[in-house]
């Protein structure tokens, strides 16, 4: 597959989306809660970026970018900046009003190297956000239109090609927003991805990562040793604090 630099007109528009990082107090439901992801923020930070401070992540499905946010601890604790990315309209208003001290987005990521508009299914009874092939005349209930970009397009309008650690869950679109990234233009070191609904499994994403220079550190487990459906990826240059499995 071929990639090409993200033309000016893509990187201005994208520019014109992104929301600087609150500059106010934070305003989360649990303040008190230091890490409320389901494991992976404690893989990533403790076991192989041995505590690294200062660092730059991405976290697409936001969510409400508090509840089960695999990034949170990074920014509070440890001084990350970074860019959340929520498609879901009402999921981002409450991303926005968490203030996080992140770069925000209200897109979702493109499953093609170039911006494209999809169908975005609202879906209000679970934390799930579901992207549909409906085409864009339908004029179906609970459904938005909404414009995705490319995550390097994103990358490019923040100036930035160094991505230490990379969120990922969106619901079985996964290995395709992946394979949009122009992995030599850029300098992912460590990813979880979600592998539920992803078509093939985790068998079929790990092959890919694989094939592009990661190795698999181990899957998320949780208390009561129950595995979680996320895989957890570092770059053959990142050398773990904690060797894996």
């Amino acid at each position: 597959q071929q990639y090409a630099f993200p033309g000016y007109y893509t990187v201005k528009y994208t520019r014109k989306k992104l929301s600087p990082p609150s500059k106010q107090p934070y305003n989360l439901t649990y303040p008190q809660e230091e890490d409320p992801s389901m494991g992976q923020s404690y893989v990533i930070l403790g076991e192989i970026l041995g505590e690294m401070t200062n660092g730059f992540f991405v976290e697409c499905g936001a969510q409400d970018g508090e509840h089960i946010s695999n990034t949170l601890l990074f920014e509070k604790k440890y001084g990350w900046n970074g860019l959340l990315v929520e498609g879901n309209p009402k999921n981002y208003e409450k991303v926005i009003s968490k203030k996080r001290k992140a770069w925000t987005i209200h897109t979702c990521l493109s499953t093609k190297p170039y911006p494209n508009t999809v169908m975005f299914h609202v879906n209000l009874k679970d934390w799930g956000n579901h992207i549909s092939n409906i085409s864009i005349d339908s004029k179906i209930d609970g459904y938005v239109e909404l414009q995705c970009l490319p995550l390097y397009s994103i990358l490019m309008a923040l100036n930035t090609t160094t991505v230490d650690y990379f969120s990922l869950d969106i619901e079985g679109l996964e290995l395709e927003v992946l394979k949009t990234i122009p992995w030599d233009k850029v300098n992912i070191r460590t990813l979880s991805v979600e592998h539920k609904h992803i078509p093939g499994g985790k068998d079929v994403l790990r092959s890919y990562m694989r094939s592009q220079g990661y190795y698999i550190y181990s899957p998320v487990v949780v208390e009561g040793d129950i595995e979680l459906k996320d895989t957890i990826f570092y770059r053959n240059d990142v050398v773990p604090k904690i060797p894996g499995l």
